[in-house]
């Protein structure tokens, strides 16, 4: 019940602004700025407002994207399932035909696999996403 109606109030005061009796913690502050990406949120309530909030924006950018940045979307989106596809389906014909490899293999490779190379607009972020050659140099 605390959470649900601390969860209430930041959706209050995210739509009025704070009158200035009303004491409003840095914390909430911050979020209600606007300027809540790298912040240590401790409150659950507050915590659930800003997945909230994130999962707002993200719909409305998907909502009031061009066409151009939709088609980009879905091509990424199946190059990621073709990748993993074709990644998997080549470690199980090999796990066949050379037996299984040793438990930490198989684990980099799921994880290599399972990579999300398009999760971020950001190109940095993006370069940062693709392996470098010496990582599996000995594959």
């Amino acid at each position: 019940m605390k959470l649900e109606v601390g969860y209430i109030r930041c959706g209050h005061l995210s739509l009025s602004p704070p009158s200035e009796t009303e004491a409003i913690s840095p914390e909430l502050q911050t979020v209600l700025n606007g300027s809540s990406e790298d912040v240590n949120i401790t409150d659950p309530a507050l915590a659930a407002f800003v997945r909230r909030q994130r999962r707002q924006e993200a719909y409305e950018r998907k909502k009031n994207a061009t066409l151009a940045e939709r088609f980009v979307r879905f091509a990424q989106k199946k190059h990621q399932t073709f990748r993993r596809s074709i990644l998997m389906t080549g470690y199980a014909i090999r796990n066949l035909l050379f037996g299984r490899p040793p438990m930490e293999q198989l684990m980099e490779e799921l994880e290599f696999a399972n990579m999300k190379l398009y999760e971020s607009t950001d190109p940095e972020a993006q370069r940062k996403a693709w392996p470098k050659v010496e990582d599996h140099a000995e594959l």
